[in-house]
């Protein structure tokens, strides 16, 4: 089955809250950038959302290990 949108009879609300998240770095170009995935994460441990960011310039340049990855997106979110 392809990727297809359906309308459903009765719309569903709900709410989710995010307690915590996970970081993925999909690609990095040496001494330039890097693509940061993160998983937001319910109280459950289920991804709820996800973010992407681009860590670049300066910011790239003083990363130099997770804690200060960890709290670049911290700071982003």
């Amino acid at each position: 089955m392809n990727y297809t949108k359906y309308t459903l009879e009765t719309p569903i609300l709900y709410s989710q809250t995010a307690i915590e998240f996970s970081i993925n770095v999909t690609n990095i170009q040496l001494n330039k950038m890097a693509y940061i995935h993160v998983c937001l994460h319910d109280d459950r441990g289920s991804v709820i959302d996800n973010r992407f960011f681009t860590l670049e310039g300066e910011e790239y340049t003083l990363w130099q290990g997770d804690e200060y990855l960890i709290e670049w997106v911290r700071n982003k979110l």
